[in-house]
């Protein structure tokens, strides 16, 4: 089996309208730059994770949430991490032996590598370009990879 290469964007600041695609209504700066990166690169899949939905793809239908991902308690975390695995499985995602490049802030990748090591499994597939980078480095570092890319 071939290796796939999947990217996922962190979901934050809905638009003001009520429903649409995940692409459209994700419109924070940083979620608007790294999906702009994300399409621009090689990739087999991207996807969004959001805080309500887990795992969202671009042109699925999402509805406005206010939910915060730093808001929700630990437990909760720990339960959306258990079903974004459950999600990507079903998607036919390899957690173990895919590449996956988070082009999120460390609060939502960091739950589901907690939810492999648990379970015993590997995360050195996981590629976390941002650890170590304060909000506003981390959409300086996107916006540099984007100019690399002639956008």
């Amino acid at each position: 089996m071939e290796m796939k290469k999947v990217i996922f964007v962190s979901a934050c600041k809905t638009k003001n309208k009520e429903k649409g695609p995940a692409r459209e209504m994700y419109t924070g700066q940083f979620a608007e730059k790294a999906y702009k990166y994300a399409v621009h690169i090689e990739h087999d899949n991207i996807f969004f994770l959001s805080t309500e939905f887990c795992l969202v793809e671009p042109e699925q239908e999402v509805r406005k949430i206010n939910k915060k991902f730093t808001d929700m308690p630990v437990d909760e975390k720990r339960e959306w991490a258990e079903k974004t695995i459950n999600q990507l499985k079903t998607k036919g995602i390899d957690l173990e032996n895919d590449e996956l490049l988070f082009l999120t802030p460390k609060n939502y990748w960091c739950w589901i590598a907690e939810k492999q090591h648990r379970a015993g499994k590997s995360t050195q597939n996981f590629k976390t370009p941002l650890v170590g980078l304060r909000q506003g480095e981390q959409i300086g570092w996107i916006t540099e990879r984007l100019r690399e890319t002639g956008e």
